[in-house]
């Protein structure tokens, strides 16, 4: 009998807690009729359409711009060099050190 009593004096106060958060949202009076517009519909759907030409337009909510890939300057064999030039002089690190190669820690 204790737990149901327990239970339910819980249950009323977490739903009665919910409902303190429940509330209608603020909307300024007048604000959602009043929009006026600078272009027509024809020219918004004809941005749209040239926006998606150019693939300007991202799918899902990515919050950064599409990037475009970098192309490399170098060959495979002078980045074969370099790398085996920075291992000879131990500026490589593997894991994830908190600081910078050459200061030290």
């Amino acid at each position: 009998m204790k737990v149901a009593i327990t239970l339910a004096t819980l249950t009323l106060g977490l739903a009665s807690a919910g409902l303190a958060y429940a509330e209608e949202p603020y909307y300024p009076m007048g604000s959602a009729t009043s929009t006026s517009s600078t272009v027509t519909r024809a020219q918004v759907l004809s941005e749209l359409r040239v926006a998606d030409a150019a693939g300007e337009l991202q799918a899902g909510q990515q919050p950064y711009y599409p990037m475009e890939a970098a192309r490399s300057t170098k060959s495979r064999a002078q980045v074969l060099s370099e790398l085996r030039v920075a291992q000879a002089a131990g500026e490589l690190q593997t894991g994830e050190l908190p600081y910078y190669p050459g200061f030290p820690a």
